[in-house]
């Protein structure tokens, strides 16, 4: 329809229930996991940063480290 809602969408996102798998309950151990927003953003972190060691270029990564 041509109009963006990306407001719209990412607040969708973040009042979805995270969903429940190895990865998610992973990182569950580490971090607050409370919405889809948070679990997709680290599902597409973890093959990009955790998987290739790049956990200081990762904000998610230096956050835990310092802690």
């Amino acid at each position: 329809m041509g109009k963006e809602n990306t407001e719209e969408l990412l607040a969708l996102m973040d009042s979805v229930k995270a969903e429940s798998n190895a990865v998610i309950n992973g990182f569950k151990k580490l971090i607050n996991v409370k919405s889809a927003l948070t679990s997709q953003s680290l599902l597409q972190l973890k093959p990009n940063y955790c998987d290739r060691n790049k956990c200081l270029q990762c904000d998610v990564g230096v956050s835990l480290v310092r802690n």
